[in-house]
């Protein structure tokens, strides 16, 4: 019987996979009576030590038949890693090793394989991460990256247009720019601003840097119609905050650039905005294609001009209609729900 788990994530908070794929999840399991410890690396001593601290009591005192380690997206040959692949040397805990990104596209593989050779079973966010796994670990097993349901319903409104996007505009590195969300956003939304002809108030959340803000001002300085809002801070720790702020979109945008690493996402961003019933307009790319059914909720988009008809259309929807759209969307919930991925990873962590 497993009665501790410690949970090692690739990085802090701020990422979506460590809060959505570990940190609730764990917290969950900590409610049946599992000790669950949860460390990633990080520049403050304070999380240093606790790393430091958890991996030697692992070594030193934690009993094999009822721990495991639940590895969450490590990839880096860092020293952190290096110290979980030495415990894992030293001790030969059972392994969870986690994944929902092609880290492996973007990176030395390496580290990966590693873990994976090395687990008892692998979770993956895709079907595509699934066929990669699959040639190092034969117990592989898709777990969707599931969202808190907090119950909060996206606002109707007709006072104001809101149009959102919510992700990480600048992810990845300078090399893998060609299918990251800044490249989605310049190639496939910004364009469809600049044809619009009615008020809007464009939200983007994720912006990191002020040099990141300035050049989307720039690019639409010559578009009177839209008004930008690009908050630089924001907590994301706050999970509430985040649904709120959902919730004031009329509706979120989901662009991809066709590429195998975005067609192994998991496809959070259009999940935060289904999971509070906000209608969407998609890139028809890997994941997204599942979990809503074209003009029940939104529209796929594969290039600027089904984003600008996209809007026009959900923009023209009446409140019946709207609220109609709400109901579909949320309904959709169940397939990432919290409770399923708890139980479904309960399963894996007692190698069921």
């Amino acid at each position: 019987m497993v009665r501790r788990v410690i949970c090692v994530a690739y990085m802090d908070l701020l990422s979506p996979s460590v809060r959505y794929r570990a940190k609730y999840p764990l917290d969950e399991l900590g409610k049946l009576g599992i000790r669950c410890h949860l460390i990633f690396p990080s520049a403050q001593w304070s999380h240093r030590f606790r790393f430091l601290f958890v991996v030697l009591y692992a070594a030193l005192f934690c009993r094999k038949s009822t721990t495991v380690l639940y590895l969450q997206k490590l990839y880096e040959a860092d020293v952190h890693t290096r110290m979980i692949q030495a415990l894992v040397k030293f001790r030969n805990f059972r392994i969870v090793y986690d994944i929902d990104d092609a880290e492996y596209l973007r990176h030395d593989a390496q580290v990966m394989e590693f873990f994976m050779k090395r687990a008892s079973s692998v979770t993956v966010g895709s079907e595509a991460l699934k066929s990669y796994a699959k040639q190092h670990n034969k117990r592989v097993s898709v777990l969707t990256t599931p969202l808190p349901d907090l119950v909060l319903q996206a606002d109707i409104h007709f006072d104001e247009c809101v149009v959102g996007w919510i992700g990480d505009f600048n992810e990845g590195d300078i090399e893998h720019e060609q299918f990251s969300n800044k490249r989605a956003l310049y190639d496939l939304v910004f364009p469809a601003f600049l044809d619009m002809a009615y008020p809007v108030k464009f939200v983007i959340l994720g912006v990191h840097q002020a040099s990141d803000a300035r050049d989307i001002k720039l690019y639409f300085r010559d578009c009177p119609f839209v008004k930008l809002e690009i908050p630089l801070e924001f907590d994301w720790t706050n999970e509430e905050a985040i649904q709120r702020k959902i919730c004031s979109f009329d509706m979120g945008l989901a662009p991809l650039i066709n590429h195998p690493f975005n067609v192994a996402k998991s496809a959070v961003k259009l999940k935060q905005y289904i999971n509070n019933g906000v209608p969407v307009l998609a890139s028809p790319v890997g994941e997204q294609v599942n979990l809503f059914k074209e003009g029940e909720g939104g529209f796929f988009c594969e290039n600027a001009t089904d984003f600008l008809n996209g809007m026009d259309a959900i923009g023209l929807l009446s409140k019946r209609e709207r609220l109609r759209w709400r109901d579909a969307l949320m309904a959709r919930r169940e397939v990432f729900q919290m409770q399923v991925f708890v139980q479904s990873l309960l399963k894996e962590i007692h190698g069921e």
